[in-house]
């Protein structure tokens, strides 16, 4: 089998240690780089995987039956003329995990020890001592146990806290000590002292169903995943 890598990065990570991370999963196949347009266009030849944030046209004309692409999200993609083309689509659902769960994570941490008020002290050259917390023994909510929600529990764990859950199917259970349903949004955040979003926005100008049910139950929302 032969797998062509487009040129470009992949979250952060150059094509060639992507190729060279293939490389060492699947020694048994020829792994091509395409580190310019004109190689793009040619390599899909003779490939039989393409993988990158989006097929090159000549994708269309060739015998490739597998997109690979590097995204989590595959809306940028023409999906109907791929399936027309007979090309199977894969994506890269989890892959922002673990910088998305470290992220949440260090939102709480630095509410809870006040690294805000810290830097804002040091700006003025005050140097008094002021109250901070700790998030061992809180209660952390996290709204969605999709993959990244499953990171950002499986993170919270050393630090002693009760995690809570929020999915469509609760029924299912999940990484959490408690699950709730999002019918059940009131309770599941009634006593946080901190609620992560790791679900899908609802739009830019359409506030999410649970903003409002959050209003006086004094948690605090550090990060929307």
């Amino acid at each position: 089998m032969r797998v062509l890598v487009c040129r470009g990065h992949v979250h952060g990570m150059d094509a060639v240690e992507y190729v060279r991370a293939l490389r060492e999963r699947l020694s048994d196949h020829e792994i091509a780089l395409a580190s310019t347009p004109t190689e793009e266009r040619a390599g899909v030849d003779g490939a039989t995987v393409v993988t990158g944030a989006a097929p090159p046209e000549t994708l269309f004309e060739s015998d490739a039956s597998l997109f690979a692409c590097v995204y989590a999200g595959t809306d940028h993609l023409d999906l109907d003329r791929l399936e027309a083309a007979g090309v199977a689509v894969t994506n890269a659902a989890g892959v922002h995990g673990p910088n998305v769960a470290e992220h949440a994570i260090g939102g709480m941490l630095a509410h809870a020890r006040g690294f805000g008020e810290a830097r804002a002290r040091q700006r003025d050259r005050e140097w008094r001592s002021y109250q901070t917390a700790e998030l061992q023994g809180s209660t952390v909510t996290v709204v969605g146990l999709g993959a990244i929600g499953t990171a950002i529990i499986d993170r919270l764990v050393p630090f002693g806290v009760e995690t809570v859950g929020v999915r469509y199917t609760p029924e299912k259970g999940g990484p959490t000590e408690t699950v709730y349903g999002f019918d059940e949004i009131h309770a599941a955040v009634a006593d946080a002292g901190y609620v992560v979003l790791a679900c899908p926005a609802a739009g830019s100008s359409r506030p999410t169903p649970w903003s409002p049910r959050c209003a006086g139950t004094g948690s605090t929302v550090p990060s929307s995943t």
